[in-house]
């Protein structure tokens, strides 16, 4: 006895041969498509392809340095993911690595402290709270950071723009330490 099975999973037909309870797969059929899009993706080595290319672009943009804007949204600094810190003409102006603020040449001038800033001698200088409120060392509003990174001074006015960068490093290169 032969029978034609079509499987849907596979875009096949299947020509089967019964013998005795026991099945037996004789050929299968490729169904013929209009394009070569489907086809292509039932194959699993272009899938794994697929997501490893996606996987690399991702993490290629999110390496990228992000910037920190003006107001008027020209690129004041950029901050690369491991700290370092550079003007609009790439030139490197310090390092925020650890908690340790450093100027080009490595020299330290500041600390990062569980959302309070300390100069190179350890004194506060200011303070970052959870919400974006940034304070100086005698808890006097200095500014704010709101979550998607608008840098705002003490009357709302908006200084730049900083999305995504940590609001403690932001509020360094705003309010505390001129690079």
């Amino acid at each position: 006895m032969v029978l034609i099975l079509n499987d849907n999973r596979y875009h096949t037909n299947r020509t089967v041969l019964i013998n005795y309870n026991k099945v037996f797969y004789l050929k299968r059929e490729k169904k013929v498509f209009g394009t070569n899009f489907e086809s292509s993706f039932s194959n699993k080595e272009h899938m794994k392809n697929l997501l490893i290319l996606i996987f690399v672009l991702y993490i290629g943009t999110t390496l990228q340095a992000q910037k920190i804007q003006s107001s008027n949204y020209t690129t004041m600094y950029t901050i690369s993911s491991d700290g370092k810190i550079q003007d609009s003409n790439y030139r490197t102006l310090g390092y925020i690595q650890y908690g340790i603020i450093q100027d080009s040449s490595y020299r330290t001038i500041g600390y990062i402290r569980d959302g309070k800033v300390e100069d190179a001698s350890y004194r506060t200088v200011g303070y970052i709270s959870q919400d974006g409120r940034v304070q100086d060392s005698s808890y006097r509003t200095l500014g704010y950071i709101d979550k998607q990174g608008k840098v705002q001074d003490s009357s709302y006015r908006t200084l730049g723009y900083a999305n995504g960068i940590n609001k403690e490093w932001t509020a360094v290169l705003f309010f505390f330490f001129q690079m």
